[in-house]
């Protein structure tokens, strides 16, 4: 890539470039691909001059690292400047590329990144490389157990299918992100085609769609006019998977009077909880006791302290903040139950019994209270109906977007 490129693209790319695979933060979404004998380190730094946001080195063996085959290691040297790179291995046995793993990781790389693409008849003879595309179960054995060992992110570059094998690379995808690849890249090659044809960027473009972890593009991505013409096809895709994030957000994110973010059944189902138990200990005569779960419902910790006017005031200063003021947090405040009255009586009572300490009353009437509290339960426990509802409702709306 050129050090001019975002210049010679006339198509206006996203101010933001950054991301990130893991914890690793990458400055724009060029990245280098590992090619064998091309990608050492000479060109490595060629191309971090021309501004590649991330840099892949050549595969290196696993099996070859563990006989510590000293060529080998030559491939492993890192220059200081090219920060963010990532480290490929080539392998099919999951405990020797475990172990390798494991003893390479304080080696200066970012990102290790598993090779199951690499087509050369040498590698798929041994069961590497693509060979892998035709066992998902091994790649998954693979991924799951460098993955865990580790704590530098782990990826994998595949390609989309193996000649005469049902090769499903949309569920490998999802299934190499549950084993806990932090990122994927898909060349939009078969095994057969090596380098010829066209990449099909459709197929990649369904693997995007399958998954959340960052999926690389690779393939036919050689000049700035492709470049280009990439961006285009992907801004659209961009555009239906932010909305169906904005859409879960808005579906299964709230945020409760004390900053914690929930899902909305969560807040209802703690605040039933509270008053369910606030009752059970005005039924027992345990007023302090009823009057500390009381205190965590929602806004009302305020009625303690207030009166009525500023128990109002904040309530509605909260509810009616302005939108570009709270901006994500806007309208994720569920309504909250006003107890206010409640517990100023009860505050009234726990007054009246130190008052009357020694008198040897022991009981107060609650019956009042609990009614309002019972209420308060009955209307919650409609409230849950109706957030569940609508949660389902929006679950198969996100499908079907």
């Amino acid at each position: 890539m050129s050090s001019n490129l975002d210049s010679k693209l006339r198509y206006e790319l996203p101010k933001e470039m950054k991301w990130k695979i893991g914890t690793v933060e990458i400055p724009n979404r060029f990245v280098l691909a590992p090619m064998a004998g091309v990608t050492d380190l000479a060109f490595r730094r060629l191309c971090k001059e021309q501004g590649a946001g991330l840099l892949c080195m050549e595969m290196i063996s696993a099996k070859a690292i563990s006989y510590k085959n000293k060529n080998t290691r030559a491939l492993m040297e890192i220059d200081p400047v090219e920060h963010p790179i990532s480290m490929q291995l080539f392998g099919s046995e999951p405990e020797l590329m475990t172990e390798v793993a494991k003893e390479i990781e304080e080696e200066p790389f970012d990102i290790l990144d598993i090779n199951m693409g690499c087509p050369v008849p040498k590698v798929v003879n041994n069961g590497e490389g693509s060979a892998l595309l035709k066992n998902p179960d091994l790649i998954v054995k693979i991924v799951k157990s460098i993955s865990s060992a580790i704590q530098k992110p782990l990826t994998v570059k595949v390609r989309i299918g193996f000649e005469n094998e049902p090769v499903d690379i949309v569920e490998i995808a999802k299934r190499v992100e549950d084993a806990g690849a932090a990122a994927i890249a898909v060349h939009g090659r078969t095994r057969q085609q090596y380098y010829s044809g066209i990449a099909d960027w459709e197929t990649i473009a369904r693997v995007k769609e399958a998954v959340s972890i960052p999926v690389i593009g690779n393939g036919d991505v050689d000049s700035p006019k492709k470049a280009e013409k990439l961006f285009r096809q992907i801004r659209p895709l961009e555009q239906k998977l932010l909305a169906r994030f904005q859409q879960e957000q808005d579906a299964f994110v709230r945020i409760d009077w004390y900053g914690n973010v929930l899902y909305p059944h969560e807040i209802c189902s703690a605040n039933l909880r509270l008053l369910g138990g606030a009752v059970r200990n005005l039924k027992e005569q345990r007023l302090s006791s009823a009057l500390r779960k009381l205190y965590q419902v929602d806004n009302n910790a305020y009625a303690f302290n207030f009166d009525e006017e500023v128990y109002r005031h904040f309530t509605d200063y909260v509810f009616h903040q302005p939108k570009d003021r709270l901006k994500w947090g806007y309208g994720r405040l569920p309504e909250h139950e006003n107890l206010y009255g409640t517990v100023k009586q009860l505050l009234q009572k726990e007054k009246q019994l130190e008052m009357l300490t020694g008198s040897g009353m022991k009981e107060m009437d609650y019956r009042e209270e609990i009614t309002s509290l019972e209420h308060a339960c009955s209307k919650l426990v409609v409230s849950l109906m109706n957030i569940v509802q609508q949660m389902e409702r929006s679950v198969t709306e996100i499908f079907e977007l």
